[in-house]
Order: C-alpha cells, then structure tokens, then sequence
C-alpha cells in the first residue's frame, strides 16, 4: 500500500485521539513545542499545550491529556486561515469587536492570516489565532489564545511559517501532470532532492503509439518527460508509489508503476530497451521506494528564532511526554459536544436534503461526527410520572 493511502494526519480534523494516533508517525517532526496555550472555543480555562509538526497542528490539555484536538490548517477543499482578535475567554461565543475581513479579491480556496493584539476580559493584553479550515464540507474554527502575559509571537508565527511551509512543498506529496519541471533546460530539484540516476530512452505507453522521454530518478520521487515536449511530462512522488512492477502487456514487458487510491490509483506503463534495463531500473526504483518507504519525506521545514525544541525539556519526539489516560464516555457520547463547540456552519440554503433509512422520510444531512440518535438524545427526557 503507498504511503498516502494510510497518511490522514494533515487531512483530517480529530477530538480526542488516542495515544497512538497522537504519536508521531514515521517522517513527522515536532517543530515547535508551545506551552501556556487555550483552546478558546472547545476547551475555555483549560491550560494546555500545543504541538506543531510538519503535518498537524495538535492541542492537549496538561490536566487531562486524553482532551485533545488535531487541526489542519491547510487546504482540504476550500478553507479560509484568519485572525479576528477581541475574544472574551470567559464566553468563547461572544466576540468584543469584529475580525477583519478577508481580502475579497482572492479566491476561496486562498488562506487569510492576520494578527493582532487587544485588551481581553480579566487577562490583560494577550494573542489568539482564529483558524478556519473545512473537511466535508463542514467548516470548522478554532480559536487558540495564549496564556502569557502580554501573548507568545511564537503562537502565530509557527502556524503562518508551517501554513507556507506546507503551501510551498506540494511537489513532494502530489502527483503532478505536465507540470513546469524545467527552467531553462534544467530540472528544478526540490530543497532536500536529490537525483540518483537519468536514464534515456523511456517509452510511456500511456497512448497507443508511446512517447520517447527519459527517466530522472530522485530520492523523493520519479519524474518522466518527453524528449520532444518537456512540459509533456510526469512527477509521482514515492509517497504515492503503491507497487513497482514487470507486467506483461499490448507493447511486451513493460515496466509498470501503480498510484494510491488517493491520486487516483493509476497505472503507469514504461517500456525500456533492452530486457536487462528494465530490470535494472525496477530493482533502482523498486529500493529507493523501500528507503523513501521507511523515511518518509514530506518537505515541509521552516526555521523559528525561537529555542527549538528538545529532549531536554521533558519533550518526547515520539509521544510528547503525554500520559495515556482512558476516558468513561465512548466517542459516540463525547463526539456531537465536542463538534457543536466547532462547527461554524448553519443552516443554508445549498443543504439538499437526503432520504433517511431510519426514519423513512427526508431529512437536513447530517454533519460528520453526529448521527441520528446522538442528536436525539440531545433533546432532555420526560420524567417518569
């Protein structure tokens, strides 16, 4: 299986998590380490810690670590990042001024940051970062403010500097087709990148009649592109490569490279001349896909003037020195509370609605994390006459 099938860390929007699934995976990096940090909308008063990776953004309560939240600031399918500032921590929902506006000449899908600082109720002048992401179309906000006096510069300069990060290094995690790989005759290598072999005479058969190009093959992924057309070309990076293979096909052998389902599960046919280099060529591939396999690289770095963080200071590259302590309530009763504090988006007039099986009329689609029987039990229960 590639590795993007199985990666969910910077796509997804999780309450609570496990142990585990707040352990760093392999290739994650902690970035940044930031104490004295609220999650102003889900978890007011609650003193925590946040945790900033080349993947995720991840809060945790220090008193109870099992109260988590996983926020991804980058793009599932529109979002939009900004700061309103003015938030009164003892009731979350009720701002003290208004946020500034997103710049209405960009695109939906482009993300707004701003900062600010202001004189907050019974905490002095402080910072917060307003988040806004969205993940089936549902969206989300998240508003994390700093307990220091005066506020941390760190807080909203690690989210923008990881926001950009991530923004910039798409080439290392998204398949590309004719795309501007050259500049001047010369491959644009990635920061990190760098080429392991070039190999000419590369049919794709990708079309009935092929298409001679060349292979350049890097440690982070393999690019093909046509002799006669540069900007006919291919960049499948090694975190989408699910199989590498000798397939028999219409053209003979062919070397034959499988994607993830999340890029569309292709299936890439090359032919190369003679037998013995083909094989040679799937043994390179086949290797440097074993090491990318147990070393991801994901490309998203950046540098802070801030300490950065260590072992030192009680922080564990692995698990955060986070205590596992199990919780009395299932997900499903812990779910719906936890969304509701989140969830931005009302009613509206786009909402079709869906035929429901249980109760066997249409009804408004239910937003993720809540089911029928988890919003009826919202509604109190008569007391027993």
């Amino acid at each position: 299986m590639a590795c993007a099938d199985s990666l969910w860390e910077d796509k997804s929007i999780r309450f609570d998590m496990s142990h585990s699934d707040m352990r760093m995976r392999t290739g994650e990096k902690m970035l940044e380490n930031i104490e004295d940090v609220e999650d102003t909308k889900g978890n007011s008063g609650d003193k925590g810690r946040m945790i900033i990776t080349n993947l995720r953004i991840i809060w945790h309560s220090l008193a109870a670590p099992r109260i988590n939240v996983c926020a991804s600031p980058f793009p599932l399918s529109s979002s939009a990042c900004r700061l309103p500032v003015r938030h009164d921590r003892e009731n979350p929902n009720r701002k003290l001024g208004e946020s500034r506006p997103l710049n209405p000449l960009h695109p939906t899908t482009a993300h707004e940051l701003d900062r600010d600082c202001d004189v907050q109720k019974l905490r002095g002048i402080t910072e917060a970062v307003d988040l806004l992401t969205k993940m089936n179309g549902t969206r989300y906000e998240f508003i994390f403010t700093s307990l220091l006096p005066r506020g941390d510069p760190l807080l909203f300069a690690a989210i923008t500097s990881l926001h950009k990060a991530y923004q910039s290094s798409g080439m290392y995690r998204e398949l590309k087709l004719r795309t501007a790989l050259f500049q001047k005759k010369h491959l644009r290598l990635l920061p990190e990148e760098q080429v392991c072999s070039k190999i000419s005479g590369v049919w794709n058969l990708a079309s009935d009649q092929g298409n001679l190009g060349s292979f350049v093959i890097t440690n982070v992924r393999v690019i093909w592109y046509s002799n006669s057309n540069e900007h006919f070309n291919l960049s499948l990076p090694f975190l989408h490569v699910g199989t590498v293979k000798l397939r028999d096909s219409k053209f003979g052998m062919a070397l034959v490279l499988e994607t993830s389902e999340v890029s569309g599960g292709y299936v890439l046919g090359f032919r190369l001349d003679p037998m013995e280099k083909m094989k040679e060529v799937q043994k390179e591939i086949s290797a440097l896909f074993r090491a990318f396999s147990q070393n991801p690289v994901f490309g998203v770095t950046y540098s802070t003037k801030g300490k950065p963080p260590s072992v030192e200071d009680g922080v564990d590259d692995k698990g955060w020195d986070v205590e596992e302590i199990s919780s009395d309530l299932t997900k499903e009763e812990q779910g719906p509370d936890m969304l509701s504090a989140y969830i931005l988006d009302g009613f509206t007039a786009d909402s079709l609605p869906v035929f429901s099986l249980e109760l066997g009329f249409a009804v408004e689609a239910i937003k993720d994390g809540f089911t029928l029987k988890s919003l009826w039990d919202v509604v109190p229960q008569a007391a027993n006459a």
